[in-house]
């Protein structure tokens, strides 16, 4: 047996207690009215002439069409069933009431989707002045009715407020200046206002790139190798020739102006030549001197060997010398 039909059966077995209840009640009272009627005789009886009438039944009651095929077989099922109308009844009736509080909701649903669309009007034109300021529609609202609040409080003062955020001197007002109406001058303010808050903007993102780019130059300059040198030694001589390479386009970053800018600069490239030939002859002095380390081994027969060495090695210490000088 379904879930269903045991709560049909419950139900069914509810209904028949209470009709026979009911019936136990009716018999009691119509044999305390037979009692009473024997105790008194009326005198004039009246006949009721009992006339026939058409008696046609109610047609069944039906489910919405709405309900699915499940609930309307469940609702078709109370049919015929004692009490079942009654059930069937309190069922319609409370699903009416179910779909009234669902046109309500649906109602003042869409009125508030006509409030809020209306105000999303208003509010459209500024969205993007709100946003530069990071405010959105309410706060601003606020910030208006909070005016209009001062202004009705105190408009003197509240009027020399709006000067000073404005920027206005209320002495040079005079009566030559053309007429403009209050949405005129509403509009000119927050205009400037704007205005105002986008000059900030700009100089707040051009202070962040040149942070940005200053900090990339400090690293550049103060780069080491794994001996812990310097990468860019010359950057302080070059680095105004390096701005120029990179403002005219001749560069894109700054390896190649560094690179580029030394290659221009006539003492660094002398500086280099001179470096580069002093590790070439520091490099020979070297090889020499391990050549002669060599030659001071015992190797059999002299053969005048070590001599060359020593007179090569003196050569080369001489040359070291004139380059140092």
């Amino acid at each position: 047996m379904t879930p269903h039909e045991d709560e049909q059966a419950s139900l069914d077995d509810e209904l028949l207690s209470a009709i026979d209840t009911q019936e136990a009640e009716i018999e009691a009272s119509t044999e305390t009215a037979e009692i009473e009627v024997t105790e008194e005789v009326a005198e004039e009886e009246s006949t009721v002439e009992i006339t026939e009438e058409e008696v046609q039944e109610s047609e069944p009651l039906q489910a919405p069409p709405r309900w699915s095929k499940a609930a309307r077989d469940a609702f078709n099922s109370w049919a015929g069933v004692p009490g079942g109308e009654a059930y069937q009844q309190a069922m319609l009736e409370q699903y009416g009431e179910t779909q009234t509080f669902a046109t309500q909701k649906a109602q003042e649903a869409s009125t508030f989707k006509k409030q809020a669309e209306d105000w999303n009007a208003i509010f459209e034109p500024f969205q993007q002045q709100m946003n530069l300021q990071g405010t959105d529609g309410p706060r601003f609202m606020r910030q208006l009715l909070g005016y209009y609040q001062q202004l009705n409080a105190n408009p003197a003062a509240t009027i020399q407020q709006l000067a000073q955020s404005y920027n206005l001197d209320l002495a040079n007002i005079g009566q030559d200046q053309p007429y403009r109406s209050p949405t005129e001058v509403a509009l000119e303010q927050r205009i400037e206002q704007l205005s105002r808050a986008f000059q900030g903007n700009q100089e707040h993102a051009r202070q962040r790139e040149l942070d940005r780019v200053n900090q990339q130059i400090e690293s550049f300059a103060n780069e080491l190798d794994e001996s812990g040198n310097l990468l860019h030694p010359h950057f302080q001589q070059v680095q105004e020739s390096m701005t120029r390479l990179i403002q005219g386009g001749l560069s894109e970053d700054l390896p190649s102006a560094y690179e580029k800018a030394c290659m221009l600069d006539s003492n660094i490239q002398t500086q280099a030549q001179a470096e580069a030939q002093r590790k070439s002859v520091a490099r020979k002095a070297a090889n020499a001197n391990k050549a002669r380390l060599a030659a001071k081994r015992p190797q059999g027969k002299h053969t005048g060997e070590a001599v060359q060495v020593q007179k090569l090695d003196d050569e080369l210490l001489q040359h070291i010398k004139n380059q140092a000088a």
